[in-house]
């Protein structure tokens, strides 16, 4: 791209990024003459100083290239694309386990506005938020809009604690989640997906019917038999009020 190209766009004219150096090593310097990326100018009026995340900005100047980069419309990319690349695996690397990093920092791009979520039943995919992708998104299929974002603090938690243990939220699930939230005390959600863990049995289903159990016989004050056992035996659990969270 020329930088004539570029300014009649609006945008803001940045390197690319180097090959990863050695973090003991400093930064030689940007080379006189090389590739550089076009990034929109309301990225840096609008969108940088308002993240103070250093995931989320990480994953954002990830993504933002390759989208960028992408011909036609709507421009999307799944996870596993930048996953893909050894360079954003590496940087992502230094913050933790690369595709926990990726998954909070693109569900805080698409919580800011910058990308768009949309689920789809190979998984979750992300869209650029721009005025011609927005439009084209129906292209890409039957798709649902992604999960909105929590408007309460029981809402976030249970949000939260789901991507945390369990991992991105479906639409459908995000109806369960907000049900749950409005449905049972904050503790025992917590409680609930502790248990869950606990047992390495990593499922709304399972937690659902923690839950539905707890609804209908009480908690107990200690480790007893009721407690204990497991939700899985029997379906007795499944029943009541609570039970059409239970998804089979």
């Amino acid at each position: 791209m020329s930088d004539d190209a570029g300014s009649r766009d609006g945008a803001a004219r940045v390197p690319a990024p180097s090959p990863p150096h050695p973090s003991n090593r400093e930064f030689p310097g940007f080379p006189e003459r090389g590739q550089y990326l076009a990034l929109p100018a309301s990225f840096f009026s609008a969108v940088l100083p308002a993240i103070t995340d250093l995931v989320e900005l990480k994953v954002i100047l990830h993504a933002l290239p390759v989208l960028l980069a992408k011909r036609g419309s709507p421009r999307y990319i799944f996870p596993g694309d930048l996953l893909a690349d050894i360079t954003v695996v590496a940087s992502l690397r230094r913050l933790g386990e690369p595709a926990q990093v990726l998954a909070q920092g693109l569900r805080a791009a698409a919580a800011r506005g910058v990308l768009l979520q949309v689920a789809r039943p190979e998984g979750e995919l992300f869209v650029l938020n721009t005025p011609r992708d927005r439009a084209a998104i129906g292209s890409l299929g039957q798709v649902r809009p992604s999960p909105p974002q929590p408007t309460s603090p029981v809402r976030a938690a249970i949000f939260a604690l789901y991507e945390d243990n369990i991992g991105l939220i479906t639409p459908l699930v995000a109806e369960q989640l907000a049900e749950a939230a409005r449905a049972y005390p904050a503790g025992w959600i917590e409680d609930a997906f502790r248990e869950a863990v606990t047992r390495n049995k990593r499922s709304w289903r399972y937690i659902a019917r923690i839950l539905e159990r707890w609804a209908a016989e009480g908690r107990g004050d200690g480790e007893t038999r009721r407690d204990s056992q497991d939700p899985e035996d029997g379906d007795k659990y499944t029943r009541g009020r609570y039970g059409r969270f239970v998804q089979r």
